[in-house]
Formats: C-alpha cells, sequence, structure tokens
C-alpha cells in the first residue's frame, strides 16, 4: 500500500512539472544510462551520415560526451561534442530552475525567438566544423 501511495505522489508531481523540467530531467538521466552499460565503448560505427559522407555529423561524440560526464570529466564531454555539452548543461540549469519553481512570464515569440534559433544554429555549426577539423 505504501509503495502505491509513493507511486501516486511521484506521478503526481511529474505531471505537474512543465515540459522545459521535463526535458532537463530526462536529460539528466542519459550520461548515466550510457555510463552504467558503457554505451561510449562500443567499437561499431552507428552514424549513417558519417558512413555515407564520411565526415562526422553534429552529433559525432555525444555518447562519448555523455560517458565522460558520467565520469565527471567535463572537459572531455566538451572536446568529444562542444555543443551537446554546452546543450546538456543547459538542459540541467532549466531542470534545477524547475524543480525550484522558477517559470518563465512569457513565451519566447517573435524576434526573440528568431534570435534563440539563430543562436542555437550558429553554435551546432561551429561545433560542427569543430568535430571536422578533429576528424571525429
Amino acid at each position: 500500500m505504501r509503495i502505491t501511495k509513493f507511486n501516486s505522489a511521484l506521478s503526481h508531481r511529474w505531471q505537474n512539472l512543465d515540459m522545459m523540467t521535463r526535458a532537463g530531467l530526462i536529460t539528466l538521466v542519459l550520461p548515466l544510462i550510457v555510463g552504467a552499460f558503457h554505451l561510449d565503448d562500443i567499437p561499431v560505427n552507428l552514424c549513417a551520415f558519417r558512413a555515407t559522407t564520411g565526415y562526422a555529423c553534429p552529433s559525432c561524440g555525444a555518447t562519448r560526451a555523455m560517458g565522460s560526464l558520467a565520469e565527471f570529466k567535463v572537459r572531455a564531454a566538451f572536446l568529444w561534442n562542444p555543443a551537446f555539452t554546452i546543450l546538456w548543461f543547459l538542459m540541467l540549469a532549466r531542470a534545477v530552475l524547475g524543480l525550484a519553481g522558477y517559470q518563465p512570464k512569457r513565451q519566447l515569440s517573435g524576434w526573440h525567438l528568431r534570435f534563440v534559433i539563430g543562436a542555437i544554429t550558429l553554435g551546432f555549426m561551429v561545433s560542427w566544423i569543430y568535430l571536422i577539423q578533429v576528424g571525429r
């Protein structure tokens, strides 16, 4: 009976969280899964983009970056995939803010939204150029 009450309370709390807080919490768990199952040590390349073109894709190194984050090696994670590592820390910060009760006063729209999308796109492009240059 106690477990049922605990599950019900946990489910109720999860349902009351906003989408970005939920996404941040899920993002927090990913390195733990990669580290627990050693998914960053798979000797086979599963990237279809790299197999087709011979170049790194924008997410190349993200799994190894998650494995490094699981071991608290932030510098190594950043070297594997800078964009993913920065995004992971931003999502972690958003999860912490959401759990602390922070709710944005308004949604991004207009030029604010275009600016954020442009900045994220530019960040991923710079990271992708870095990944190609270092030969990931």
